[in-house]
């Protein structure tokens, strides 16, 4: 499940119009598409105050951009919630202790990735000085660069 920011999520819901929401099918067309309409909160007006058409009513932008969002976003804070419950509750301590793990892992992990390329580089810079060397202190001829090849 992809990670969700909390706050931008709140503030979604908090900018679609308050009150309840209804929306209805009102009829079919011949291509089989649904006609429906949408009613929004206490004070919703049909007129276009910034919004977008929606289905025989103008629909605002945020309420359009939290009811498509919402799909996502629902499940997720669900589950969020379901596994602190789990912790609360006792059950999840080993959830909790996995999570700890994991996190412990990756950062140890992060670290290695970090100092292996650090030696790679460090490694390509010992063999750029030392082939620089070798080229003022040998002959570049085909019997001293198998020499040289077996050093480096």
């Amino acid at each position: 499940m992809t990670q969700r920011d909390w706050q931008k999520d709140m503030e979604m819901c908090e900018a679609a119009t308050p009150g309840v929401w209804m929306a209805d099918e009102v009829s079919r067309t011949w291509y089989g598409d649904r006609v429906g309409y949408f009613v929004m909160g206490e004070h919703f007006t049909d007129n276009n105050d910034g919004g977008i058409y929606g289905g025989g009513t103008f629909l605002r932008f945020e309420d359009a951009k939290f009811a498509a969002k919402a799909h996502a976003a629902l499940p997720y804070w669900l589950q969020e919630a379901k596994e602190l419950q789990e912790i609360v509750s006792g059950r999840g301590r080993e959830l909790l202790r996995l999570r700890s793990l994991l996190g412990g892992l990756n950062d140890e992990l992060t670290a290695t990735e970090d100092h292996a390329d650090a030696a790679e580089q460090r490694e390509r810079q010992l063999k750029e000085a030392i082939e620089e060397a070798l080229k003022w202190t040998w002959y570049h001829g085909e019997a001293n660069m198998t020499e040289i090849d077996t050093v480096l």
